[in-house]
Protein backbone atom coordinates (compact mmCIF):
# COMPACT_ATOMS: atom_id res chain seq x y z
CA UNK A 1 0.00 0.00 0.00
CA UNK A 2 1.44 3.20 -1.04
CA UNK A 3 1.74 5.67 1.68
CA UNK A 4 0.87 9.23 1.37
CA UNK A 5 2.81 12.15 0.81
CA UNK A 6 3.35 13.61 3.96
CA UNK A 7 2.20 17.65 4.12
CA UNK A 8 2.63 20.25 6.63
CA UNK A 9 0.17 21.06 8.96
CA UNK A 10 -1.81 24.30 8.18
CA UNK A 11 -1.09 27.56 10.17
CA UNK A 12 -2.94 28.33 13.12
CA UNK A 13 -6.91 29.06 12.83
CA UNK A 14 -6.79 26.44 9.95
CA UNK A 15 -4.76 28.66 7.58
CA UNK A 16 -2.62 27.17 5.14
CA UNK A 17 0.75 28.34 4.26
CA UNK A 18 -0.77 29.37 0.82
CA UNK A 19 -3.41 31.27 2.16
CA UNK A 20 -0.99 33.45 4.89
CA UNK A 21 1.35 34.32 1.66
CA UNK A 22 -1.54 35.47 -0.56
CA UNK A 23 -2.82 37.58 2.58
CA UNK A 24 0.75 39.01 3.18
CA UNK A 25 1.09 39.63 -0.37
CA UNK A 26 -2.41 41.59 0.14
CA UNK A 27 -0.83 43.29 3.06
CA UNK A 28 2.01 44.40 1.29
CA UNK A 29 0.22 46.01 -1.72
CA UNK A 30 -2.43 47.57 0.45
CA UNK A 31 0.57 49.90 2.11
CA UNK A 32 2.12 50.43 -1.44
CA UNK A 33 -1.25 51.67 -2.49
CA UNK A 34 -1.24 53.72 1.17
CA UNK A 35 2.20 54.95 0.05
CA UNK A 36 0.90 55.88 -3.35
CA UNK A 37 -2.17 57.72 -1.61
CA UNK A 38 0.64 59.49 0.33
CA UNK A 39 2.21 60.76 -2.24
CA UNK A 40 -0.21 61.81 -4.50
CA UNK A 41 -1.20 64.25 -1.68
CA UNK A 42 2.58 65.53 -0.77
CA UNK A 43 2.98 66.45 -4.71
CA UNK A 44 -0.14 68.43 -4.12
CA UNK A 45 0.99 69.96 -1.05
CA UNK A 46 4.92 70.68 -2.90
CA UNK A 47 2.64 72.56 -5.62
CA UNK A 48 0.87 74.82 -3.32
CA UNK A 49 -2.32 73.07 -3.75
CA UNK A 50 -3.26 73.53 -0.13
CA UNK A 51 -6.64 72.46 0.06
CA UNK A 52 -6.33 69.63 -2.51
CA UNK A 53 -3.83 68.44 -0.14
CA UNK A 54 -6.03 68.26 2.41
CA UNK A 55 -8.76 66.20 0.72
CA UNK A 56 -6.48 63.52 -0.71
CA UNK A 57 -5.01 62.63 2.33
CA UNK A 58 -8.09 62.90 4.58
CA UNK A 59 -9.11 60.63 2.11
CA UNK A 60 -6.62 58.42 2.05
CA UNK A 61 -6.60 58.66 5.78
CA UNK A 62 -9.97 57.14 5.96
CA UNK A 63 -8.71 54.15 3.77
CA UNK A 64 -6.37 53.35 5.75
CA UNK A 65 -7.60 53.90 8.92
CA UNK A 66 -5.06 51.58 10.41
CA UNK A 67 -1.88 52.98 8.95
CA UNK A 68 0.38 54.93 11.17
CA UNK A 69 2.30 56.64 8.02
CA UNK A 70 -0.66 57.47 5.93
CA UNK A 71 -2.14 59.70 9.54
CA UNK A 72 1.61 60.91 10.25
CA UNK A 73 1.33 62.43 6.38
CA UNK A 74 -2.01 63.60 7.37
CA UNK A 75 -0.78 65.79 10.42
CA UNK A 76 2.13 67.19 7.90
CA UNK A 77 -0.32 68.36 5.48
CA UNK A 78 -2.44 69.96 7.96
CA UNK A 79 0.49 71.49 9.28
CA UNK A 80 2.00 72.63 6.12
CA UNK A 81 -1.92 73.60 4.82
CA UNK A 82 -2.55 75.31 8.43
CA UNK A 83 0.61 77.69 7.63
CA UNK A 84 -0.86 78.72 4.97
CA UNK A 85 -4.54 80.23 6.25
CA UNK A 86 -4.88 83.77 7.02
CA UNK A 87 -7.60 83.17 9.70
CA UNK A 88 -6.50 82.97 13.00
CA UNK A 89 -9.75 80.43 14.16
CA UNK A 90 -9.04 78.32 11.11
CA UNK A 91 -5.38 77.74 11.46
CA UNK A 92 -6.08 76.86 15.12
CA UNK A 93 -8.53 73.84 13.82
CA UNK A 94 -6.28 72.80 11.09
CA UNK A 95 -3.27 72.42 13.52
CA UNK A 96 -5.75 70.49 15.73
CA UNK A 97 -6.18 68.19 12.91
CA UNK A 98 -2.54 68.12 12.29
CA UNK A 99 -1.75 67.31 16.34
CA UNK A 100 -5.01 64.55 16.33
CA UNK A 101 -3.36 63.51 13.16
CA UNK A 102 -0.04 62.98 14.52
CA UNK A 103 -1.10 61.59 18.05
CA UNK A 104 -2.80 59.26 15.63
CA UNK A 105 -0.17 57.85 13.95
CA UNK A 106 2.26 57.19 17.30
CA UNK A 107 -0.65 55.36 18.91
CA UNK A 108 -0.75 53.00 15.54
CA UNK A 109 2.99 52.67 15.17
CA UNK A 110 4.47 52.49 18.81
CA UNK A 111 7.71 51.73 18.26
CA UNK A 112 8.47 54.58 15.84
CA UNK A 113 10.53 57.01 17.58
CA UNK A 114 9.88 60.03 14.72
CA UNK A 115 6.19 59.73 14.87
CA UNK A 116 6.92 60.34 18.37
CA UNK A 117 9.22 63.27 18.11
CA UNK A 118 7.01 64.88 14.79
CA UNK A 119 3.82 64.58 17.53
CA UNK A 120 5.73 66.06 20.49
CA UNK A 121 7.19 68.78 17.70
CA UNK A 122 3.53 69.87 16.48
CA UNK A 123 2.10 69.65 20.23
CA UNK A 124 4.95 71.91 21.27
CA UNK A 125 4.66 74.52 18.42
CA UNK A 126 0.73 74.53 18.45
CA UNK A 127 0.51 74.75 22.29
CA UNK A 128 3.32 75.58 23.85
CA UNK A 129 3.83 75.64 27.63
CA UNK A 130 0.35 74.76 27.89
CA UNK A 131 1.36 70.95 26.67
CA UNK A 132 4.69 70.76 28.63
CA UNK A 133 3.73 67.90 30.45
CA UNK A 134 2.17 65.85 27.91
CA UNK A 135 5.05 66.96 25.74
CA UNK A 136 8.02 65.64 27.93
CA UNK A 137 6.09 62.19 28.83
CA UNK A 138 5.72 61.63 24.88
CA UNK A 139 9.60 62.18 24.45
CA UNK A 140 10.11 60.06 27.34
CA UNK A 141 8.03 57.29 25.82
CA UNK A 142 10.07 57.59 22.62
CA UNK A 143 13.19 57.24 24.52
CA UNK A 144 12.32 54.18 26.10
CA UNK A 145 11.39 52.05 23.01
CA UNK A 146 13.83 49.19 23.33
CA UNK A 147 14.21 48.49 19.44
CA UNK A 148 12.52 51.94 17.68
CA UNK A 149 12.21 51.27 14.03
CA UNK A 150 14.64 52.87 11.80
CA UNK A 151 13.38 56.23 11.12
CA UNK A 152 14.29 56.13 7.75
CA UNK A 153 11.66 54.16 6.85
CA UNK A 154 9.07 56.69 7.46
CA UNK A 155 10.57 59.86 7.68
CA UNK A 156 9.67 61.89 4.46
CA UNK A 157 12.17 62.29 1.43
CA UNK A 158 12.65 65.93 2.17
CA UNK A 159 13.66 65.50 6.09
CA UNK A 160 17.02 65.69 7.34
CA UNK A 161 17.06 62.05 8.59
CA UNK A 162 17.48 60.53 5.02
CA UNK A 163 21.18 62.57 4.88
CA UNK A 164 22.45 60.28 7.87
CA UNK A 165 23.67 57.15 6.21
CA UNK A 166 23.34 54.66 9.11
CA UNK A 167 20.15 53.47 10.78
CA UNK A 168 22.06 54.19 14.24
CA UNK A 169 23.03 57.51 13.14
CA UNK A 170 19.46 58.16 12.32
CA UNK A 171 18.27 56.42 15.35
CA UNK A 172 20.65 58.92 17.39
CA UNK A 173 19.48 61.67 15.57
CA UNK A 174 16.18 61.52 16.67
CA UNK A 175 16.95 60.81 20.45
CA UNK A 176 18.94 63.94 20.55
CA UNK A 177 15.98 65.99 18.82
CA UNK A 178 13.70 64.11 21.49
CA UNK A 179 15.99 64.51 24.37
CA UNK A 180 16.29 68.49 23.36
CA UNK A 181 12.64 69.03 23.68
CA UNK A 182 12.42 67.03 26.78
CA UNK A 183 14.65 70.35 27.98
CA UNK A 184 13.08 72.91 26.45
CA UNK A 185 9.65 71.43 27.71
CA UNK A 186 10.89 71.07 31.35
CA UNK A 187 12.33 75.12 30.82
CA UNK A 188 8.94 75.81 29.87
CA UNK A 189 7.29 73.85 32.76
CA UNK A 190 9.42 76.19 35.46
CA UNK A 191 8.96 78.98 33.96
CA UNK A 192 5.13 78.50 33.94
CA UNK A 193 5.38 77.36 37.60
CA UNK A 194 7.71 80.80 38.28
CA UNK A 195 5.29 83.42 37.04
CA UNK A 196 2.45 81.40 38.94
CA UNK A 197 4.48 82.39 42.32
CA UNK A 198 3.99 86.46 41.41
CA UNK A 199 0.57 86.12 40.22
CA UNK A 200 -1.58 89.04 42.29
CA UNK A 201 -3.81 86.35 43.78
CA UNK A 202 -0.85 84.40 45.41
CA UNK A 203 0.49 87.43 46.27
CA UNK A 204 -2.12 88.61 48.39
CA UNK A 205 -2.53 85.50 49.98
CA UNK A 206 1.38 85.34 51.01
CA UNK A 207 0.72 89.21 52.74
CA UNK A 208 -2.30 87.54 55.01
Amino acid sequence: MEHEKWAPPPLSGGVSSSDAVSGLTALRGREEDGRAECERALNALREGRYDAAVRLIKEASQRFEGSGLVHRVEATVCAKAASAIDDPNARRARMRDAVESARRAAELSPDSIEFALFYANLMWESEGSEQCEEVMRECERALTIEDPVDPGEESLDEESEQMISTAEGRISHVKTELRSLVHRAHIASLSTWLKSLNHPTLQLIKRK
